[in-house]
């Protein structure tokens, strides 16, 4: 009748949101690659 507990392992509960904060104009008006996004989101790093 002596079983072992397994201690609880505590697990982290993360809440990511995405929210809009305003707009910016983009000059070629199309992202076609990842240097393109890349150019557009440095200005909010």
């Amino acid at each position: 009748m002596n079983k072992k507990r397994t201690p609880a392992k505590r697990v982290d509960i993360v809440l990511l949101k995405l929210v809009k904060e305003r707009s910016v104009l983009y000059e070629t008006r199309k992202i076609s690659n990842l240097y393109d996004a890349y150019r557009l989101a440095k200005n909010f790093l």
